[in-house]
């Protein structure tokens, strides 16, 4: 009977479904499954995905009541239907399924009210999805996220999170030993509560805007401790993507290294402390060679007058004087060196440099000792762009590395000079075909006082040369090795971040 009755309304309704073949053509194509059902539970049509989804043919399902749930879920089957029948649609509805070999498969379903044309209800139109994969990943997800937790607040270092306006989106709870911040303070903060106005904007410029593109940078701060005392932290920045792989904003893991910079500082306050005791006694050592001179031609001049009395010529006393003036003047020569090496160290305004013309004249300067020695030069300028500086001070810092490269060359040397934009730097190489240096020797040789040449010479050309480049934010490197040569490669950056055109391949010869 009951057949019957659902054979007349299956007719009823499919001459009065609107579209048939066109809702055949949708039912079809649609990706997931998807079934026809009327109010009593029969089945009026399925698709191919209903048929892999379920393991059911379409013709073994068709016109016929088929168990869709487990029998403890039939009432919830029927009353679905019954909702869906009065509020036309329901979205999400979480349920289960079952297949045709009786396994249960947990599913989300859209259903909606098919109406016949005369705006009857005539069947349910209901989409599946299979959402145990999703479940799965949810619950892997819950476990990962329970699991970085656990890690990131039992880390030793302080580990925060920043999205892309800068905002604190996570502290660990490191942070309240670390900082004595609790960590909800910091969440959804800005960075100004822990770092320095300057630092916070200097993350959003340098740190999280670069991110985006992939680059990973480190930094020194000093982080706003709960008590208003100040901690060092080095923090190092990753990128903190979502799992489309977007940007979302920065992961910081800080370490505390106030200790550490306490003693850095303790350490070079020490180093100083040598490096003015080795100055000082090297100062000594010099004047006390010259005031020896000065005093023992003085007593052989006063010895001399008591003996001869009017018989000392004035030959005599002049040949005396001249070598008591030669050590004045020695003194004199070295406390300039000395002042040379303090105002190479010393700050003072710069002026845009060009160093090409630099290389030029430290050249001319020194062409007299290049044409002694028959040394070949070759320079190479490419035209790189200004420095910051003073261009006395440099051309006499370059002016000393091309007189030590010139002693250290025996005649029909060669020196090769050459500069080249790298990196926003102006970069200028000086290299010598000469003796070359033991590692002892590169140790020392920026050293006050130190020479290999005899003990007539100062010892402060390197320092002073060093020092003068140190004090315009000059990266110096050298290289060098017994009977190889030297090869100083000296790093300025540039006053204008143009880039060099063709290198100019003129050479000089002296």
């Amino acid at each position: 009977m009951k057949s019957t009755v659902f054979e007349k309304i299956l007719s009823r309704s499919e001459k009065k479904l609107p579209g048939k073949s066109r809702i055949n053509f949708l039912v079809q194509n649609i990706p997931d499954p998807f079934s026809i059902i009327d109010f009593d539970g029969y089945i009026l049509d399925v698709n191919s995905a209903f048929e892999k989804a379920y393991g059911w043919k379409k013709r073994e399902v068709m016109r016929k009541y088929i168990p869709l749930t487990p029998p403890r879920l039939t009432t919830n089957f029927f009353s679905f239907l019954n909702r869906t029948r009065q509020s036309k649609r329901i979205s999400n509805y979480q349920t289960v399924r079952l297949h045709k070999d009786r396994s249960e498969i947990e599913v989300s379903i859209d259903a909606f009210l098919i109406m016949d044309r005369k705006g009857r209800p005539a069947a349910i139109g209901e989409i599946s999805r299979n959402i145990a994969h999703l479940k799965k990943k949810k619950l892997l997800a819950d476990r990962l996220q329970e699991r970085w937790k656990t890690l990131t607040h039992n880390a030793p270092h302080l580990i925060i999170t920043v999205d892309g306006k800068g905002v604190i989106t996570f502290a660990n709870q490191r942070i309240r030993e670390l900082l004595g911040y609790c960590a909800e303070e910091i969440i959804d903060s800005p960075l100004s509560v822990l770092f320095s106005q300057e630092d916070s904007e200097t993350i959003k410029e340098d740190i999280i805007k670069p991110t985006n593109k992939g680059q990973i940078k480190s930094g020194i701060y000093r982080l706003k401790q709960k008590n208003d005392s100040r901690a060092t932290y080095a923090i190092d920045w990753s990128p903190l993507r979502e799992s489309s792989g977007v940007v979302a904003g920065v992961m910081g893991m800080g370490r505390d290294i106030t200790r550490e910079k306490e003693k850095e500082a303790q350490l070079v306050q020490s180093q100083r402390l040598e490096a003015l005791t080795d100055f000082v006694g090297g100062i000594a050592h010099h004047f006390n060679n010259l005031m020896t001179v000065i005093v023992l031609e003085s007593d052989i001049i006063s010895k001399e007058i008591r003996e001869q009395g009017d018989e000392i010529t004035k030959e005599a006393i002049e040949e005396r004087l001249k070598l008591i003036k030669e050590s004045c003047f020695r003194g004199t020569g070295k406390i300039d060196r000395i002042l040379e090496f303090i105002e190479g160290l010393s700050g003072r305004e710069f002026l845009a440099v060009d160093i090409d013309e630099t290389v030029r004249q430290s050249l001319g300067q020194v062409s007299v000792y290049l044409k002694a020695k028959a040394i070949q030069v070759d320079t190479k300028l490419g035209r790189v762009p200004q420095v910051l500086g003073c261009s006395l001070q440099l051309r006499k810092a370059l002016t000393e590395i091309l007189m030590n490269a010139i002693e250290a060359m025996p005649k029909d040397g060669k020196l090769d000079v050459k500069t080249e934009m790298k990196n926003g730097y102006a970069t200028l190489s000086i290299a010598d075909s000469g003796t070359g240096m033991s590692e002892e020797v590169q140790k020392k040789m920026f050293e006050p006082f130190f020479t290999t040449k005899e003990p007539t010479r100062s010892g402060l050309g390197a320092t002073v040369a060093y020092g003068i480049l140190k004090s315009h934010g000059a990266i110096t490197k050298v290289f060098s090795a017994p009977d190889i040569g030297t090869t100083f490669v000296i790093n300025l950056p540039a006053h204008r971040m143009l880039r060099c055109e063709e290198e100019n391949k003129r050479s000089f010869h002296f």
